[in-house]
């Protein structure tokens, strides 16, 4: 039996997700926007300069405004010594999770009110950018196209760092990367906020019926009715013991779980549940 939750609050604005052509864009800092192509990303941003993976001082710059001060600026590298996944981590602890961005050129940025709290609730957090987004830099045209892969090297450094649970979290884009990474990347739980049923070359709905990890589904219906309706009827193909789909009263993306208006306001009731479920705390019944 799959369970169905309806979270309480305020009234959203009817604004249907675009096609991924013209993915909706993070508002929250700037409204640029990296479009999409045929790999579901922007392409890659093409870096001239040597070095190894370490510590980069641009991210933290970037993001300044918004996140918190314990949050650090890290690279991950790829197949080439000239990709690199630019990331936020934060948090200490054997719990983890992979925040995957919605697009625009805030990337990572956008997930850093929601990151800071977790950190308090004893997650590890490591928020990515994808290549073509914020600070990432891919020279690899596979790696580029590929974002699994590069959800796959977030994972890895974390799991060779001492972690032993790690859930992968997307918003709008980033939630059905999720969906699509969270079997070949061995995520321990998944949660997909807002991601539209199709983001080339994925397809969400076709994904469902082999999630054996627990999975949470959240979409605003008067954001998305097709994404809604496609959601909750394909919980109950996920063969998880664990699975919930919630319907959202109001938002997209990231700012389901955190105010838009007010970043240093507690989290959503959607986003407490979240974070139960990248502890392992999952509703009964």
């Amino acid at each position: 039996m799959v369970a169905v939750l309806a979270l309480a609050g305020c009234s959203a604005t009817s604004s249907p997700v675009p096609a991924p052509s013209s993915a909706r864009p993070d508002t929250t800092t700037s409204s640029a926007i990296a479009s999409p192509s045929q790999g579901g990303l922007s392409g890659p941003s093409v870096s001239s300069s040597g070095g190894t993976p370490g510590v980069t001082p641009g991210v933290a710059l970037r993001c300044a405004s918004a996140l918190s001060p314990g949050l650090a600026s890290i690279e991950l590298g790829g197949p080439t010594p000239t990709d690199r996944l630019a990331a936020g981590e934060v948090g200490s602890g054997s719990v983890a999770v992979v925040l995957l961005h919605q697009t625009g050129r805030a990337a990572m940025c956008g997930w850093a009110p929601y990151a800071g709290w977790l950190a308090t609730q004893g997650v590890r957090v490591l928020a990515l950018d994808f290549c073509g987004y914020g600070q990432s830099t891919c020279q690899s045209a596979s790696f580029a196209a590929d974002p699994v892969a590069q959800v796959k090297v977030a994972v890895e450094k974390l799991r060779a760092s001492g972690a032993t649970r790690i859930t992968v979290v997307g918003a709008s884009m980033g939630g059905t990367i999720a969906v699509a990474a969270a079997a070949p990347v061995g995520a321990d739980a998944v949660v997909d906020l807002s991601g539209p049923v199709r983001w080339p070359p994925y397809d969400t709905n076709a994904v469902l019926p082999t999630l054996t990890m627990p999975t949470l589904l959240a979409v605003n219906e008067s954001d998305d009715a097709q994404a809604h309706a496609v959601m909750q009827a394909g919980t109950a193909q996920v063969p998880a013991t664990h699975k919930l789909f919630v319907s959202a009263p109001a938002g997209h993306g990231w700012d389901l779980v955190m105010s838009r208006t007010d970043p240093s306001a507690p989290p959503t009731a959607l986003g407490r549940l979240v974070a139960d479920w990248i502890a392992g705390r999952y509703p009964a019944g």
